[in-house]
């Protein structure tokens, strides 16, 4: 039965907010969930148990003459951001607008009409901030029935749902994914197949689609590498083209760690051997935008896609070409090097994320909780000065509030001072030593600091504010101070988010920023297509805009959405042309 209206106990499922990563309460779960999977997933890899399952190789109507099939990834977040791409992605046919002036293509050419794929591969993160059964239900599973609901009656083929997990998956332990997606249960209209959460898929045309497990850590297990080395690569013919789908884009973090390709570098030559077959496109999502790395022929791709419905990342500290593996690498075997140059077609474009990354200020305010920590933390600091003006003016905490002026606050600040000018001098002297960065240079350091003068300067006020007479000493003195806390956790929010724009392009201070401000608009996902000849062409859908105003369709058609946009529906285009990846590079098909 069709639900009659939005409400929970109609869809099913609680339509759920983006998370709010900066929050104290969520920051301190993730934490948690991530110490301990890290744990279980050195001593439990349950991997390690999947080689024991049946029917590990799929195949994807490998005799028809072309297919369409989609690649999303990091959904799973907040219900408006992931339903509009769930929505998208199960239109029977959906119009694409050419890219655009504002974004990155040519905008040549007019609107595309691209059917709906017969297979959906989720390239990881499925669910966020960690994976449970609810979570799963409220945020993937219940958005994407409601997108696609399941056949009416018999005869009607479902699209194949193929899924990698990615960290989030695994801060169960991956107990919920291999629940949701390796039982052969169906999402909505979407049939799921895998037995493992890895797997190779045979496609037409003589192409493959190889999704790799890679855990926590980027480590391929020897159950998983023995799978495709004695039951993919026997199939391989020279000439086949082989997607790998992974749940990390390792290729860019070469740029700063030389082995962080090693491990997928040596799964390729494991699963290839010398079957003359070749990895064309490697696709990945993890961060939350899009970028193409690619050979200077157009043969080999690299594509980063993480714009299921997580907040969006940055793209204007991506570097513009890549050495994979490195020279430098120090794996005693490694492939021939490839060089892969960046498209100039990131999404979202390098001046609208500055852009976005100038935008600090709210982040406080969105992160509930984050200035009742500000508060709680300059609280601290202001107990600790208190009692250390106790101390230097030799009256008690109270009477030191009471009848404590500037010029006291002023010594002490002086006294602090000097004792952190004498730390400063230790520490750039054991730095010169050790041939290390002092502490006292560090953006966190600085961050401390100037919570600690913000404490001072506060203090300093209070003293300036003579206290009310005719109350008792202890009541004005805890009135004032519970002023001068609240006032405090106000501006130490504040001084946080200053703190992030002044080092906004550090990669932490970056990462805090995109994801505290959680941006649910710029989402996508890839619809790709086999053609008769061969070729695999590529196309990046994205949505400038998610849709916020939903409608129940409680009178459509039983194949159609369960909610649809009550406004203006989300208008679909390509972040860049269309991009083609030959089965065979030039090279070998003048051979």
């Amino acid at each position: 039965m069709r639900p009659a209206d939005l409400a929970e106990s109609s869809l099913g499922f609680a339509r759920r907010q983006s998370v709010r990563w900066l929050a104290p309460r969520e920051l301190w779960r993730a934490a948690a969930k991530v110490v301990i999977s890290e744990m279980f997933g050195a001593y439990a890899d349950k991997r390690e148990l999947q080689g024991t399952f049946d029917r590990p190789l799929l195949s994807c109507q490998p005799d028809a003459d072309e297919l369409w099939l989609d690649f999303v990834a990091d959904l799973g977040d907040g219900f408006d951001a992931t339903y509009t791409i769930a929505w998208l992605l199960a239109h029977d046919k959906l119009d694409v607008a050419p890219a655009g002036e504002r974004g990155n293509g040519n905008g040549n050419g007019g609107t595309l009409t691209l059917p709906r794929s017969a297979l959906l591969l989720m390239g990881g993160d499925e669910v966020y901030p960690t994976a449970s059964t609810r979570e799963y239900e409220d945020r993937t599973k219940g958005p994407y029935r409601a997108a696609l609901p399941e056949p009416a009656g018999p005869g009607e083929d479902a699209p194949m749902l193929v899924a990698l997990p990615g960290n989030h998956d695994w801060y169960d332990g991956l107990t919920s994914f291999l629940r949701v997606f390796c039982q052969g249960r169906a999402t909505g209209g979407w049939q799921t197949s895998q037995p493992r959460s890895y797997f190779a898929v045979r496609l037409p045309q003589r192409w493959w689609l190889v999704g790799v497990d890679i855990q926590l850590e980027g480590y391929v297990d020897e159950p998983q590498l023995r799978f495709f080395a004695e039951q993919v690569r026997p199939l391989l013919r020279p000439g086949d083209g082989v997607v790998v789908a992974t749940g990390k884009p390792s290729w860019v973090d070469t740029a700063t760690d030389p082995d962080a390709f090693a491990t997928l570098d040596y799964l390729q030559r494991q699963l290839l051997g010398d079957s003359g077959a070749q990895v064309r496109l490697w696709v990945s999502g993890d961060s939350h935008h899009y970028v193409r790395y690619a050979e200077r022929d157009g043969s080999r791709q690299m594509v980063t896609c993480g714009l299921g419905g997580a907040y969006l990342s940055a793209t204007h500290d991506l570097p513009e070409a890549l050495e994979v593996p490195p020279e430098r690498s120090r794996a005693r075997e490694k492939s021939e090097p490839l060089t892969m140059v960046r498209a100039d077609s990131a999404y979202p474009d390098q001046q609208t994320s500055r852009r976005l990354g100038r935008q600090v200020w709210d982040i406080p305010w969105r992160n509930s909780g984050l200035a009742g920590l500000a508060a709680v933390l300059q609280g601290g600091l202001l107990v600790v000065l208190v009692a250390a003006l106790a101390l230097t003016t030799r009256r008690s905490p109270v009477a030191a509030l009471r009848a404590g002026d500037v010029g006291d606050v002023l010594g002490l600040g002086l006294r602090i001072g000097l004792v952190v000018a004498a730390a400063v001098v230790v520490d750039v002297a054991f730095a010169l030593v050790r041939r290390r960065r002092p502490v006292a240079t560090r953006p966190l350091t600085t961050l401390a600091a100037a919570e600690v003068v913000l404490a001072l300067v506060v203090l300093a006020g209070l003293a300036a504010v003579p206290l009310p007479g005719g109350v008792a000493g202890l009541v004005a003195a805890v009135a004032a101070f519970a002023a001068a806390v609240s006032i405090a956790g106000i501006a130490g929010v504040e001084l946080f988010a200053a703190w992030l724009y002044a080092y906004r392009d550090l990669p932490v201070a970056r990462g805090w920023i995109f994801s505290g401000r959680g941006i649910e608009d710029h989402k996508g996902f890839l619809r790709m297509h086999i053609g008769r000849d061969g070729t695999l062409t590529v196309h990046p859908v994205v949505v400038d805009r998610v849709c916020r105003s939903w409608k129940a369709t409680p009178d459509a058609e039983p194949s159609a959405a369960w909610i649809a946009p009550a406004g203006e529906p989300p208008v679909p285009r390509l972040a860049e042309p269309p991009f083609r990846v030959p089965r065979q590079s030039p090279r070998e098909e003048r051979r």
